[in-house]
C-alpha cells in the first residue's frame, strides 16, 4: 500500500517528528525507523530547506535550521527576514546571520587559499632555510650512535 501512496515522504517525516513508534507510516516499520529517529537532529534534507525558504511550514532539523540561516545569510536576508521565515524572534535571527557570516567568511577564507595567519593553504608551519645538512647536529648523531 505504501510503496503507492503520493504522500508516502510526508507520512515518514510526521512519524519520525511525532516520535511516533507503532505501526508502518511511511512505508517502514518501527524497526526500520528507529535508525532515521536517532539521527533526526541531523537531518539535512535540500528540499525541506528550500521550501522553508520559500514560506511553507515545515519542520526543521537543528542542521536544517542552520542550512537554512546560512543560505538566508548568502541571499541577503534580513533579521527580520529570516526571523519570518524561521518563525523565531528577531534577536535569535540577527545571531544566526551573524554566526553564518562567520561561517561563509571562514569558509572562503579557507577555500582562498590563504590561512588565517597569511601562509598559503598547505604550506608548512615553518620553513627551513638552511641546507638540510646544516641543520643536522652531527655531534649529536655520533653520541646516539
Amino acid at each position: 500500500m505504501c510503496a503507492q501512496c503520493p504522500v508516502r515522504r510526508i507520512c515518514l517525516d510526521a512519524a519520525l517528528e511525532s516520535e511516533s513508534v507503532h505501526g508502518i507510516r511511511g512505508g517502514l516499520t518501527e524497526a526500520e525507523r528507529r535508525p532515521l529517529h536517532d539521527q533526526l537532529a541531523r537531518r539535512l534534507d535540500r528540499d525541506r530547506i528550500a521550501a522553508r525558504l520559500r514560506g511553507m511550514d515545515v519542520h526543521l532539523s537543528n542542521a536544517e535550521r542552520t542550512a537554512v540561516a546560512r543560505r538566508a545569510y548568502q541571499l541577503g536576508f534580513s533579521a527580520e527576514q529570516l526571523a519570518w521565515t524561521l518563525r523565531v524572534s528577531e534577536d535569535w535571527a540577527t545571531d544566526l546571520l551573524r554566526t553564518a557570516h562567520l561561517e561563509v567568511e571562514e569558509r572562503d577564507r579557507y577555500w582562498d587559499g590563504t590561512k588565517t595567519d597569511g601562509r598559503p593553504a598547505g604550506a608548512p608551519a615553518t620553513t627551513v632555510t638552511e641546507p638540510l645538512g646544516a641543520a643536522i647536529d652531527r655531534d649529536s648523531l655520533g653520541e646516539a650512535a
